[in-house]
């Protein structure tokens, strides 16, 4: 989803990833000339974001008060099955069943 202000644009495309920067230019990057040393190290960069992305919590709308670490570490265990979980064809990422992982909590633990 872009936001109304994005200055920088992410669309992939099959293994192209295509970075616009609005007034500066286009880069495209093809996924499949990366070296699969890099290859883990993005696919442990991307798991470490979406599950610590959990944590980033609102504050307490009624007092301003941030989340509480045990509000911050109950939310990450709950990002494991949609992170494990298998992407049905064609919905973007968005339509996903429970991951197959044989742990019930879906690799976390």
């Amino acid at each position: 989803m872009k936001r109304s202000n994005s200055v920088v644009n992410v669309q992939q495309d099959g293994s192209i990833l295509r970075i616009e920067v609005i007034g500066g230019g286009v880069v495209e990057f093809d996924t499949r000339k990366v070296h699969e040393d890099n290859v883990q190290r993005a696919i442990m960069h991307g798991f470490k974001q979406r599950l610590s992305d959990a944590a980033a919590l609102s504050r307490n709308p009624d007092n301003g008060a941030p989340a509480t670490p045990a509000e911050k570490y109950a939310e990450i265990p709950q990002g494991c099955p949609h992170v494990s979980a298998e992407v049905r064809e064609g919905s973007g990422g968005h339509d996903r069943h429970p991951g197959r992982t044989g742990d019930e909590r879906h690799g976390c633990r």
